[in-house]
C-alpha cells in the first residue's frame, strides 16, 4: 500500500511505501521487523471491513464506535448520516476502498474507542484526505486552499489545529497524520471540536500501544458486533424511485454564493472605478479596498477573499461592515497571509446574523490586492 503520511508538522510529498524509514511507525506491514506495535483497532471509518495489501483487517464502522448527528433523531438510519463514498481511483495507494469511504461532519461527529488502560500512552494514526474540492479541476493554478478547515482533538484536547486537506495533499490524495495521546476512562474521544469552515473528514483510524508495557495485549480489535455483510456499501446502491420531473419541485440553490468585486481604493498606486465588466476589477497596493454587498436574507454569512499578498509575510488588515444608516456592525482585525505570486482564497464568516440590505464592506490593509469576494 502506498500513501501519503505526516507526522504533526513533516510533510512528505514523495509516496512513501509502508515500511520504509522516517522513522514514522506505521499501521501497516506489521511484523515487518519496524518493532510496530500490534494494533487495538484498525477502522475503516463510514466503510464495510477491508483486509488490505499487506494482510490487515480493518473492521466495519460502527455506530457503537462513532457517532453522527443521524442517532439522535427517530426514523434515521444512524449509519446513513455524515457518510459518503466515492467512485473515483484514489492517488497514491492501491487501497481504494479504504479512503473512498469515509465520515464527515462538524461538533456532532466523533469516535469512542475502548482501550485496556488509562496509564498507557496511544499512538492514533488519523487518515484524511480532500474528497471534493477540485474533482473536476486539473488546472496548474487550481486553488482550493481555505475551503475546508477543521480541528481535532483527543479527549477533549486539541492535537491538530486547523487542518486543511487539500492544502496538504490535494483532491482524493490521503495522508496520515499521527498524534500520542493517553486515555481517560478507558477510552479515546476523537472529536472534531471547531470547524471554521467545511466539515471535517475522516477515512480511517489506527491505534496502538505507545509503549512495549502492555503492546502485546490481547485485547481484541473487534470489540463491537460487526455488520454483516457490506452494510455501508449498500447505503448507496439502495434503488430510489423518481418522480417524473414536472412533479418535482423547482431546482434552485437553497444557499447561492454571490461574487462581489472590489468597487475602489484609497490611497492606492493604481486605483480602478468600477466599472460595468465581467473582468475582475483589483486593487493593488492600496490602503482600503471597498465592496458594496446587498445580501438577499437575514442570516449569518460566510465570506470568502481572492487576495494576493507577496510581501512574504502576513498583513494584518481590518475589516468593517457599515449598513446603510452608516451604522458600524462588524469591526475586527483580519489577517492575510503570504502567498506565491497567485491568487489565494481567505474564509472568514460575519460572525452575526445580517439582514437583506446594502452594505458597505470595507479592508484597510496596505500591500494587498483584491480580485473579488464571495459571499454566501
Amino acid at each position: 500500500m502506498i500513501f501519503y503520511c505526516v507526522t504533526f508538522v513533516l510533510r512528505v510529498y514523495t509516496p512513501l511505501s509502508l515500511g520504509e524509514g522516517l522513522g514514522v511507525r506505521l499501521p501497516l506491514s506489521l511484523g515487518e521487523g519496524l518493532g510496530v506495535r500490534p494494533p487495538l483497532f484498525l477502522l475503516n471509518c463510514g466503510g464495510d471491513a477491508y483486509t488490505d495489501r499487506q494482510g490487515n483487517v480493518w473492521q466495519a464502522d460502527d455506530s457503537l464506535l462513532s457517532h453522527s448527528w443521524g442517532q439522535d433523531f427517530a426514523g434515521i438510519h444512524p449509519y446513513q448520516a455524515s457518510q459518503r463514498h466515492l467512485g473515483t481511483d484514489i492517488n497514491g495507494t492501491d487501497d481504494d476502498p479504504l479512503f473512498q469511504s469515509f465520515r464527515f461532519g462538524r461538533h456532532r461527529l466523533w469516535y469512542d474507542l475502548p482501550v485496556p488502560s488509562d496509564t498507557l500512552l496511544y499512538d492514533i494514526d488519523l487518515y484524511f484526505m480532500e474528497p471534493w474540492h477540485g474533482r473536476d479541476d486539473y488546472s496548474e493554478d487550481a486553488d482550493y486552499e481555505g475551503l475546508r478547515i477543521f480541528d481535532v482533538a483527543v479527549n477533549d484536547s486539541l492535537v491538530i489545529d486547523d487542518l486543511d486537506p487539500w492544502a496538504e495533499a490535494g483532491y482524493a490524495t490521503p495522508f496520515c497524520r499521527t498524534v500520542t495521546a493517553r486515555a481517560k476512562d478507558g477510552r479515546l474521544h476523537i472529536s472534531f471540536p471547531e470547524v471554521k469552515v467545511g466539515q471535517a473528514v475522516i477515512c480511517a483510524i489506527a491505534v496502538r500501544a505507545n509503549h512495549d508495557k502492555g503492546a502485546g495485549s490481547t485485547w481484541p480489535m473487534n470489540v463491537t458486533k460487526q455488520p454483516a455483510g457490506n452494510v455501508w456499501l449498500s447505503l448507496d446502491t439502495d434503488t430510489i424511485a423518481r418522480l417524473p420531473k414536472d412533479e418535482l419541485p423547482q431546482d434552485s440553490e437553497a444557499r447561492p454564493a454571490t461574487i462581489y468585486l472590489p468597487q475602489h481604493s484609497q490611497h492606492s498606486q493604481h486605483s480602478q472605478r468600477p466599472q460595468h465588466s465581467q473582468n475582475s476589477q483589483r486593487s493593488q497596493h492600496s490602503h482600503t479596498t471597498t465592496f458594496i454587498i446587498t445580501p438577499g436574507l437575514g442570516k449569518e454569512y460566510a465570506m470568502r477573499f481572492r487576495y494576493k499578498n507577496t510581501t512574504g509575510q502576513s498583513v494584518v488588515g481590518r475589516l468593517r461592515l457599515t449598513d446603510a444608516k452608516n451604522v458600524v456592525l462588524i469591526d475586527r482585525p483580519i489577517t492575510f497571509p503570504a502567498t506565491p505570486d497567485k491568487f489565494k482564497m481567505l474564509s472568514t464568516t460575519t460572525g452575526t446574523q445580517i439582514n437583506a440590505g446594502t452594505y458597505i464592506l470595507t479592508i484597510e490593509a496596505d500591500s494587498l490586492e483584491f480580485k473579488e469576494m464571495e459571499l454566501q
